[in-house]
């Protein structure tokens, strides 16, 4: 697949989606396993998508601040109310343990990134960086603590 993207790539000095899409529509193309191509089941899929979007767009304001109105809680495959959260220990703690699992997939996309910056400028992003996983490691350590 990753030799089907690079020459999409090489022919068109870009890759798009929509190129990839396009490609990928050839039943022999290597892409076509990776999509779904019964358009109902690849619409009931989108507009869940699109339904969650929905949800995690409503705030609220709590405290001064303005605050996701629903909040994922993988315990409950579910949204629930933030203010649950507020009162729910153990919500709180999931709640807790997702911030930092996205915490450490995003430091690890930054570190990534950082490499492709000159030098000048990929030296203080790096130490920022550093920072930024110190305070990773904390929440971590606030989502295991008993």
């Amino acid at each position: 697949m990753r030799k089907a993207v690079a020459q999409l790539f090489d022919k068109h000095g870009e890759v798009t989606g929509e190129l990839v899409l396009k490609a990928a529509a050839n039943p022999k193309s290597p892409l076509h396993p990776r999509f779904e191509w019964d358009d109902k089941e690849a619409g009931h899929k989108y507009r869940l998508i699109q339904a969650e979007q929905l949800i995690r767009s409503y705030q609220i304001v709590i405290g001064g601040s303005r605050v996701p109105q629903y909040v994922y809680a993988p315990v409950k495959a579910a949204f629930v109310r933030a203010e649950a959260v507020l009162t729910d220990q153990s919500l709180g703690r999931d709640v807790l343990k997702r911030m930092h699992a996205e915490a450490e997939a995003l430091n690890h996309r930054n570190e990534r990134m950082a490499k492709l910056l000159e030098p000048r400028l990929r030296e203080p992003v790096e130490r920022e960086i550093k920072t930024m996983r110190n305070a990773t490691k904390r929440i971590g350590e606030l989502a295991t603590a008993s």
